[in-house]
């Protein structure tokens, strides 16, 4: 448990009350193993205790206890109930709460402590019963940690293992409804109406006082009454600490909820609009590629008559060429023609000149 837990009245009373209880018992040198964060020992800071020793496993929360709550007569250490850094004979009283259940061998935990215990020394601790463990389970999941379940039977039987005397209870934190006068209340038995389930053992935790000797005067003092109501908070109260904090969280994540939807309708109008574009870019492009293959087309038949016009020049200048071989043959002819006439006409001159 965490110290800013203790903000919260109603979680206080969750996880003091079972210490609240056996600060009625526990005298001379106690031992408080699983201490958490060392909270019980302020609470257990009775007449008859003498000198406080809390051990736990977790080395961050025992660092936490001696920063807060160590003094000359409380001590804090870490440790297991395995294993106990005590002495045989040691100590007066031994306390445990919610612990055992997180073994796989429970039955070591007790031998352990009825090895540190004096002759007439007292182990008093708690465990879920079986039903409210299952219960938690079925409301709340799993809880990996709670490795052992324990009935009545099951947890007398255990502590006898080391103990001749047990004694068991119930303790609980429930909500009940409460009947009394303004003024002139007096403390005694209550009286149980209608079918609630207040009285029903199965609920809470097994509360267990096991000793070598007898333990009905420890019981007298634990519940004189033989029930105790130990807290009492009214449901407004836990309303204002628990309930609406929680309404009010679901309202802040309803209207985060809200805000997504909106802005998720937003990006769909968006998406839409992507997609709109999208689809007025793929007619732009398949315009385009008309186009492209309308040019690429165009081109070819340019390329097509660029070529017919190139064979068009070599015919024309293949025919020029042709024409001219024969202008040259026609002006070699003239020329022949005309040397030949010039050739008739000295020939008809000589004729025509007398001789002497």
């Amino acid at each position: 448990m965490h110290s800013d837990h203790f903000q919260m009245q109603h979680l206080v009373y969750e996880h003091t009350h079972r210490y609240q209880l056996l600060s009625r018992i526990a005298y001379g040198h106690v031992v408080d193993c699983a201490c958490g964060i060392g909270y019980s020992s302020e609470v257990l800071a009775a007449a008859g205790v003498q000198s406080y020793q809390g051990f736990d496993i977790d080395e961050q929360a025992i660092q936490h206890a001696i920063e807060r709550f160590a003094t000359d007569g409380r001590q804090f250490a870490v440790a297991s109930i395995l294993s106990l850094p005590l002495g045989n004979a040691s100590v007066d009283t031994f306390l445990s709460l919610e612990t055992l259940e997180h073994l796989h061998e429970p039955q070591r935990a007790v031998r352990e402590v009825a090895r540190v215990l004096k002759a007439d020394g007292i182990f008093a601790g708690s465990v879920p019963t079986r039903f409210y463990d299952e219960r938690c389970r079925d409301v709340y999941g799993p809880n990996p940690y709670h490795v052992t379940r324990f009935d009545a039977d099951e947890i007398v039987q255990l502590l006898r293992t080391e103990f001749e005397h047990v004694w068991l209870g119930v303790v609980s934190l429930d909500l009940v409804s409460i009947a009394r006068p303004v003024r002139g209340a007096a403390a005694g038995s209550a009286e149980w109406v209608g079918n609630s389930k207040w009285g029903e053992t199965k609920y809470g935790s097994f509360i267990f006082v096991a000793s070598r000797k007898p333990v009905d005067e420890l019981v007298s003092k634990l519940l004189p009454q033989q029930y105790a109501v130990l807290h009492g908070m009214p449901t407004v109260e836990v309303d204002a600490e628990h309930t609406m904090p929680l309404y009010k969280t679901i309202a802040e994540i309803e209207g985060l909820v809200q805000d997504r939807d909106a802005a998720l309708r937003r990006l769909e109008v968006m998406i839409q609009d992507r997609d709109a574009a999208l689809r007025r870019l793929e007619i732009m492009v398949q315009d385009r590629d008309g186009a492209l293959r309308r040019t690429e087309e165009m081109i070819r038949d340019r390329d097509a008559a660029i070529r017919s016009n190139e064979q068009m020049i070599n015919d024309r200048d293949a025919l020029i060429a042709q024409l001219e071989r024969m202008v040259a043959d026609r002006d070699a002819a003239i020329a022949s023609n005309e040397k030949l006439i010039e050739e008739r006409d000295a020939l008809l001159r000589a004729r025509d000149t007398p001789t002497d």
